[in-house]
């Protein structure tokens, strides 16, 4: 899925998309970007699917030839209406996680580079009832991400892999944490893992 680019290229694509500095660019509304099923499995649990969408940091149109900020990016994870109860009925208050993962950006053209990325949930406090409760977290790029440059006009989309980690840390009231490891996979697993289309002009 990803071509061998020449090292020129990959690293101005990297300057690209993950430099720090400020374009002109149009923002994208949160209903713009498509909603993922997942699901996650730890030691003794198997809660209910989970919903996940970004909220903002990511461009709906992006400048030819221009420098593109992806972030910070808000991301949000709706749980089944179960889940704070199946979480309490343990002995758990409150749950936080840092999820890692990957994208994969494809251009126009095909060329496509591949960026790990890290989530990260504050801890919250689960409802006494049987609601939808959001976590909202942040996500960052990390490690050395190589991109194509972004020099050819066209939809630019964001995919994440399938697959990810979670580290899990619950809570009861009286302080005591137990911590675990998550496996985190798309659900269906063969649905469109698209997360963000940048549309380059």
């Amino acid at each position: 899925m990803e071509p061998a680019f020449k090292r020129r290229t990959a690293l101005r694509g990297a300057a690209v998309l993950a430099a720090g500095a400020a374009v002109p660019v149009t923002a994208a509304a949160a209903d713009e970007f498509p909603e993922l099923t997942w699901r996650a499995s730890g030691p003794g649990a198997n809660p209910p699917p989970f919903r996940m969408r970004i909220i903002s940091g990511i461009p709906a149109v992006a400048g030819y030839g221009t420098v593109v900020t992806l972030g910070p990016v808000i991301v949000q994870v709706i749980s089944d209406r179960v889940f704070p109860l199946m979480l309490r009925d343990v002995g758990y208050s409150s749950v936080a996680a840092t999820v890692t993962g990957a994208v994969v950006v494809t251009d126009a053209r095909g060329l496509s580079g591949r960026l790990p990325v890290t989530i990260d949930f504050p801890r919250v406090t689960m409802p006494t009832i049987a609601i939808e409760t959001v976590l909202t977290g942040t996500a960052t790029l990390t490690g050395s991400p190589q991109l194509p440059a972004v020099r050819n006009p066209g939809p630019m989309t964001i995919k994440a892999e399938p697959g990810a980690t979670g580290a899990v840390t619950v809570s009861k009231d009286s302080g005591v944490t137990r911590s675990f490891t998550s496996t985190i996979t798309l659900f269906p697993p063969n649905r469109d893992p698209r997360v963000a289309t940048i549309e380059v002009r």
